[in-house]
């Protein structure tokens, strides 16, 4: 399936030479003022691309990934049991009936 999503004209390769490309002409057009190459440019871009773009999407999809795997869920505003998480909404009695777990 990312063979179909790959050749996509807007997700291809082609597209992502154009943003590439378009990235490195950016960044020429401010370091060349100070006297800096072409090359010395493209190989600053790419440091600043491969060293620090990419660990940052693997930290923010890992960081992602985690939040939505073990972070907290929603309440629907039912109080429950700590230990098992059984429904205790109109409990008196002070202990969970699933599991015996004093409230």
């Amino acid at each position: 399936m990312a063979w179909v999503w790959l050749s996509h004209p807007i997700f291809g390769p082609e597209r992502l030479n154009f943003i590439l490309t378009d990235a490195y002409e950016a960044a020429y057009d401010l370091l060349g003022a100070i006297g800096v190459t072409r090359a010395q440019t493209v190989l600053l871009a790419t440091q600043i691309i491969f060293d620090g773009l990419i660990p940052a999407l693997i930290f923010m999809a890992t960081y992602g990934f985690l939040t939505w795997r073990y972070g907290p869920r929603p309440s629907d505003g039912a109080v429950r049991c700590r230990q098992c998480g059984y429904n205790l909404t109109g409990n008196v009695s002070g202990v969970c009936p699933e599991c015996g777990e004093k409230i």
